[in-house]
């Protein structure tokens, strides 16, 4: 890792190089608990460079040399465990739907213009028929009584619930509804 800057005195260049030396000795050591950790050899490059980054964005890494050697080492173990963590949270928000566009079931039929193309028209009315198919279903497993008392609110957004025996059924429809979606 090599840092560029436009040193203006010897005193400045003497830190820069202090922070560098420092980069390097500490580099392999990071980089292979990272690997150690389950990151492949890449990501665990990444997350060593955003490590460093964020020291010198912060400004840590001048307190950093002035600590001894091994409370470096022990500060930059843990800092790196932080910077990973925060990777693996971004990295799985993302995958639970971060960038996808989640369309409400009460509102299927009011679709903003601004997204609406051949292909989500498409996905709409396969959408739809797969919510109905799923309803139907629903309904010939459960009691007529008891789909007759939430089938209006299974759907909805916020469901006013009389008892607590409603509102146990209501959930219970809710849950197997998602089930056969």
């Amino acid at each position: 890792m090599t840092m560029i800057a436009a040193p203006s005195d010897s005193a400045s260049l003497a830190r820069d190089f202090e922070m560098e030396s420092l980069c390097r000795s500490h580099w392999a050591r990071l980089h292979a608990t990272a690997c150690q950790r389950g990151l492949p050899a890449v990501e665990a490059a990444d997350a060593v460079q955003d490590l460093f980054l964020q020291l010198l964005r912060s400004g840590q890494m001048s307190r950093l040399l002035t600590l001894p050697s091994a409370h470096q080492t022990a500060y930059l173990q843990m800092k790196l465990r932080s910077v990973m963590r925060n990777r693996w949270r971004d990295a799985h928000c993302q995958r639970r739907g971060g960038q996808s566009m989640h369309l409400p079931l009460h509102e299927l039929d009011e679709v903003p213009h601004d997204i609406e193309t051949p292909a989500t028209q498409h996905d709409l009315v396969w959408l739809r028929q797969c919510l109905e198919q799923a309803l139907g279903r629903l309904r010939h497993e459960m009691r007529p009584h008891t789909w007759n008392r939430v089938s209006t609110q299974i759907t909805a957004v916020r469901a006013t619930c009389e008892s607590n025996a409603h509102r146990a059924a209501l959930l219970r429809a809710r849950l197997r509804l998602r089930t056969l979606l």
